[in-house]
């Protein structure tokens, strides 16, 4: 009873603040797929250097049914993880990741800075207590959906796409104040333990500025699962040329997501923060994910930022002082 009262207070707090984990939520209709069901081949290729930031302890070494060494998890569904009532989508997945990250490099990742703390030593307890998986989707071990609520011991990952940090290149966590609102930097480059080399870095935006009403995906892991992408957004507003707003269906743990032109290809900006994730459906004590118009207006919970909030390419770069 203490363990539940714990998570409603927690999860309460999750629904009120949405800068503490940087929520997210839905514009219209939720767009998001298993990336394997993703229409467009290139995007689907792409996902391919998309990574979850993943607790070590969650993962024990194993052998999968060849007797072929992989690791293997245990961890709650996100109905249970996010105590949420029964039929939101998805809701019978793992809720295993923290957060997504990208190739920039054969061995550099971007995600967004609050991914590891805002103080040296809690980015120092991240970078050696926590992984970057790989190839975390719904076809690495059947599709999680058919599977019992919490059932998930005989998922197996390979261990050849499991990275450590080495150490972290630069990181971002400071206020910016525009005339729109106090935004930050929010970001971070993570040298991996070794070379990535069977997939490709992705291309980012190295010049010029994204229009407003852009096309835009975003590949990910929401609330820590298998990886999704999500189409239907556009930019409805941009701050300089640091950061822009949108509206994508993304959730807590799509933070660091990278944010591509639908129509380029190129990766616009990261993730960082937006409105909530739920709202509190007090007569059947139990949470619905919010969901908002697709002007960001008429949302079940209207707390938090007008859209979802991206950090540009650009930005990072320039204050990271690094050269692709």
């Amino acid at each position: 009873m203490l363990n539940l009262i714990f998570r409603i207070i927690i999860l309460l707090i999750v629904s009120t603040n949405s800068f503490a984990i940087s929520p997210r939520v839905i514009y219209g209709k939720d767009n998001r797929v298993e990336i394997s069901y993703f229409e467009s081949q290139s995007f689907r290729d792409m996902s391919r250097s998309v990574a979850a930031l993943i607790d070590k302890e969650l993962l024990a070494p194993s052998l999968d049914g060849s007797g072929n060494q992989c690791l293997t998890m245990w961890v709650e569904s996100i109905q249970h993880s996010m105590l949420l009532c029964d039929g939101e989508r998805f809701e019978k997945q793992p809720a295993l990741s923290t957060c997504t990250g990208f190739l920039i490099a054969d061995d550099l990742l971007l995600t967004a800075g609050h991914c590891y703390g805002k103080d040296v030593v809690s980015s120092e307890r991240r970078c050696r207590d926590f992984v970057w998986m790989f190839d975390y989707t719904d076809t690495q071990s059947g599709k999680f959906s058919s599977r019992p609520d919490e059932d998930y011991s005989n998922l197996c990952f390979q261990k050849s796409s499991v990275y450590g940090c080495k150490e972290i290149v630069s990181i971002g966590y400071t206020s910016i104040a525009t005339q729109n609102s106090d935004f930050k930097t929010d970001y971070a480059i993570i040298r991996l333990d070794r070379s990535v080399n069977d997939r490709r870095p992705l291309s980012l935006r190295l010049a010029g500025k994204v229009q407003v009403g852009t096309p835009l995906v975003v590949v990910g892991h929401p609330w820590g699962m298998p990886m999704k992408a999500a189409d239907g957004a556009s930019v409805k507003f941009t701050v300089g040329n640091s950061f822009f707003g949108a509206n994508l269906d993304t959730f807590g743990s799509n933070s660091g997501s990278p944010v591509f032109n639908a129509e380029s290809g190129l990766v616009e900006g990261v993730l960082v923060r937006g409105k909530p994730d739920i709202y509190n459906d007090a007569a059947n004590r139990c949470f619905k994910v919010n969901v908002c118009s697709d002007d960001g207006l008429n949302c079940n919970n209207g707390n938090g930022l007008d859209s979802e909030v991206v950090i540009t390419t650009l930005a990072i770069l320039e204050h990271a002082g690094l050269e692709l």
